[in-house]
């Protein structure tokens, strides 16, 4: 069953959550707690309430009570300052306040969760190991070891299996090992995700936290490690069954996967993301969440500098939007993506009207930051733009990033290039060639006298983008126009290729 709030989706039955079409990995606790929460709306869900549901019973600390409620806080962008969607009620618990909409009843499918029609698959997870010269970190290992085990035991598509895959040629799915090491007071976690078959490695990554007894620091990275694995574990399967030309007759397979598609980012991903989005509406034309999947695509689409029709797909992302209006005309992110198109467009009175229109529709009538935030800086209102954007980096957590790109984009139109470039300098690291962000520094730096570095920005943008041309920037970059006229004559002194 899919559960509907404000823009997010809750699907039961293949225990995921997402925001506007795209996935949020969250800790199978974390979803315990979400569903439990969701499923009472009408009254304040007690410790006690938490304790019994979601850890059946087990005693369960302070710390990681109040750190699973922070991460199902984060996980929805919310946080125990606004309360938007997850509210304190002092002396007595929490209470989940978000507008549901839920085609079933919430108490079945808390009670009674329906597993997903995919097959499992195995899910290898040796011992963690440690560093013996190092006090402490055996402690850490077993620890981590015993959260993971929890944390996996749970998943419906995941058959977990304790310790090393067997070595014959028939074995197949995943494996995770984990090992801490330590220096001085700082503790290390090398995690890395393999498919059985030729070891094929998937992800690997580090993380750090205290080599003491902090019980909370080990939880949390222990939650970045689940939650990527799970991604990267779903992205993995898609990928596999596309590559043997596997379908799904069912829509609602189509679109989940379509959108773990879209999360690579790869335009040659999207191209297969389009083609089950809409086979997903064939089938099923009144499914809000294709619908959405391909509005969302094609906005991203004509916003790349790979698009070689931006006016064409800003047209496809409204009749995709529209689209997901007529099947439920009280949701309001299909009007902040008819919003962003006349952003595109340069119709800012059209784009005004659409983010008004949106802010109706949210429950609490929450103001739309980030577009309010564009529209100002476009018309060049600084200090009203920074304003938006502040607040929407409290009010959105999961976006912090965009909000800092944004804030220095406005720096950059209003010609503060100063302060512009240590904010888009922050994005850089985040996302290296994304949303132009190296050429937009170069410029910054070309401006305030640093010829140097505005060389190397343009030679980044090149090498990671081979596509880049100042007809493709043109035809998907909505600044205003005396902006992008200045804009070019910097990538044509740059020797950025004209087509």
């Amino acid at each position: 069953m899919i559960v509907l709030f404000d823009n997010f989706t809750l699907d039961l039955d293949r225990r995921e959550l997402s925001r506007d079409g795209g996935l949020i990995a969250v800790q199978p606790q974390v979803f315990d707690l979400l569903t439990y929460i969701v499923a009472n709306p009408d009254r304040v869900v007690s410790r006690d309430d938490l304790i019994e549901h979601v850890w059946q019973g087990r005693i369960v600390s302070e710390s990681t009570l109040a750190t699973r409620i922070n991460a199902a806080r984060k996980a929805l962008g919310d946080n125990g300052t606004d309360q938007r969607l997850i509210r304190t009620v002092r002396g007595a618990g929490i209470r989940f306040v978000g507008n549901i909409i839920a085609a079933a009843p919430l108490e079945a499918a808390v009670s009674d969760p329906i597993a997903p029609a995919q097959e499992s698959v195995d899910l290898f997870l040796p011992e963690v190991t440690s560093a013996q010269d190092h006090p402490g970190l055996g402690t850490m290992a077993i620890a981590l070891f015993d959260q993971l085990t929890v944390a996996f035991s749970g998943q419906f598509l995941y058959a977990l299996r304790l310790g090393t895959p067997p070595k014959d040629a028939a074995s197949t799915g995943y494996c995770l090992r984990c090992s801490i090491r330590g220096t001085g007071e700082q503790a290390t976690i090398l995690a890395k995700l393999t498919g059985v078959e030729a070891d094929r490695l998937i992800w690997a990554d580090q993380f750090t936290c205290p080599a003491g007894g902090d019980q909370s620091a080990l939880e949390l990275c222990t939650d970045k490690i689940i939650n990527r694995v799970l991604a990267d574990l779903a992205l993995d399967r898609t990928k596999i069954a596309a590559a043997k030309g596997a379908s799904s007759a069912d829509p609602v397979d189509l679109f989940y996967n379509a959108r773990r598609l879209l999360r690579t980012r790869m335009p040659e991903d999207y191209i297969t993301a389009e083609k089950l989005l809409r086979r997903s509406v064939e089938l099923q034309p009144d499914l809000y969440v294709s619908h959405m999947g391909l509005a969302i695509l094609y906005l991203i689409r004509a916003s790349g500098i790979w698009s070689s029709d931006p006016a064409g797909e800003l047209e496809r992302t409204q009749q995709s939007a529209n689209k997901a209006l007529s099947v439920n005309e009280r949701a309001y992110t299909p009007v902040h993506l008819l919003a962003y198109v006349a952003v595109y467009q340069r119709q800012y009175d059209v784009a005004e009207d659409y983010v008004r229109l949106a802010e109706s529709l949210t429950p609490s009538g929450n103001p739309s930051h980030g577009l309010r935030g564009i529209l100002q800086s476009y018309q060049g209102n600084l200090a009203e733009a920074l304003a938006h954007f502040e607040q929407g980096s409290r009010v959105d957590i999961d976006q912090k990033n965009t909000y800092v790109l944004n804030t220095g984009r406005a720096y950059f139109i209003a010609g503060d290039f100063n302060l512009a470039i240590p904010k888009l300098e922050q994005y850089a690291r985040f996302s290296q060639a994304a949303d132009l962000v190296q050429l937009i520094l170069g410029f910054c730096y070309d401006a305030t006298g640093n010829s140097d570095k505005a060389r190397a920005c343009v030679d980044t943008q090149l090498a990671l983008c081979p596509f880049t041309s100042i007809k493709r920037i043109s035809l998907v970059t909505p600044y205003p126009l005396d902006v992008l006229e200045q804009f070019n004559e910097f990538l044509r002194q740059y020797d950025v290729p004209n087509q």
